[in-house]
């Protein structure tokens, strides 16, 4: 994707929709790149996308209520939309959406020590560094985010304008054979599984920070009445922390990866966050952020709902919504 084309397309759709402000990304002082607001054309001809994109820009959407906003979506920034929409966060017609193609993002932790590297460019698969006095080129393939690696919809699902290119295909399936392997453990290894990626964590809430789902004005971690979690990151609390927030978001969750990579201690909450996405698979055959209007999966009770939980066997269930 030439970055000329990108330009002139979000200009074309800022002067057309006569938008408020556009949000997208331009290049760091490290040359990778970073969010960015736009709030004029000629602002736009900074704007900019590569893999080194590593943030879901749905996330800021809820703040900027009653404006005109565009923004460039990959896939999964299309499907977080869809469901900010179906849940009121934001009007459709007041977003304006530039769809891009997208073949995944860059994992940096991936990279090792980024002090002194800049990205250079990005293209046919690969990308460019310059460390330490040299230029490094490298197979994005191999340097993909893992949700990356396993998304199914890379191409956006929404849009007003579409950039054309290719997005990545074939899923490598690692992450459903870790929730298989997950899901096969016995109650008690689970448990240990459990504490073991709860003891990492330190209740930075980055990950809250960067998931568009996690919108709340305010979260029940910090209520002091009743107060649901002491300050320090013990691992009693950090369990309810993680379970808490993957409940929240099951069959909500478009998989961005945003929130594993904004943790700094390197927390499973992909695994997490897929088991609880298949669930909602399973039991209501639904897959969130793919149609406007559709109600979330636990946002309604229908009588065809599997009624397992109250002894009446797991029976087939349609998807959860009207």
């Amino acid at each position: 994707m030439r970055t000329d084309d990108l330009i002139l397309k979000c200009q074309e759709a800022f002067r057309e929709k006569e938008l408020d402000l556009f949000l997208g990304f331009e290049r760091s002082s490290s040359g990778f790149l970073k969010p960015a607001v736009f709030t004029s054309l000629e602002s736009l001809e900074k704007i900019s996308w590569d893999p080194s994109a590593s943030l879901n820009l749905a996330t800021f959407i809820p703040r900027f209520k009653g404006k005109k906003v565009g923004i460039i979506a990959p896939g999964c920034v299309s499907r977080s939309l869809v469901i900010l929409i179906n849940e009121g966060q934001v009007s459709r017609d007041r977003l304006t959406v530039v769809g891009v193609p997208c073949q995944g993002l860059i994992e940096r932790k991936k990279l090792g020590d980024l002090k002194g590297v800049r990205f250079l460019d990005s293209q046919n698969g690969k990308f460019t560094l310059q460390r330490g006095g040299q230029i490094v080129e490298l197979p994005l393939e191999n340097y993909l985010s893992e949700s990356c690696l396993d998304c199914d919809h890379s191409g956006p699902v929404l849009y007003d304008y579409l950039i054309e290119g290719s997005s990545r295909k074939n899923p490598s399936g690692n992450l459903e054979k870790r929730v298989k392997a997950l899901v096969e453990l016995s109650p008690g290894e689970r448990l240990l599984y459990f504490k073991k990626e709860a003891e990492k964590c330190i209740r930075c809430y980055a990950c809250r920070q960067a998931c568009p789902m996690c919108y709340c004005e305010s979260c029940f971690v910090e209520s002091s009445e009743p107060r649901w979690l002491q300050a320090a990151p013990e691992v009693a609390d950090n369990l309810i922390w993680l379970l808490t927030r993957v409940y929240h978001l099951a069959g909500r969750c478009v998989q961005c990866g945003s929130c594993a990579r904004a943790c700094p201690e390197g927390v499973d909450l992909m695994s997490l966050l897929a088991w609880a996405n298949q669930s909602v698979s399973e039991l209501f055959q639904y897959q969130p952020g793919l149609e406007i209007g559709e109600k979330p999966a636990l946002g309604e009770y229908r009588l065809e709902d599997p009624d397992f939980f109250w002894g009446g066997g797991l029976t087939e269930g349609k998807k959860c919504c009207s």
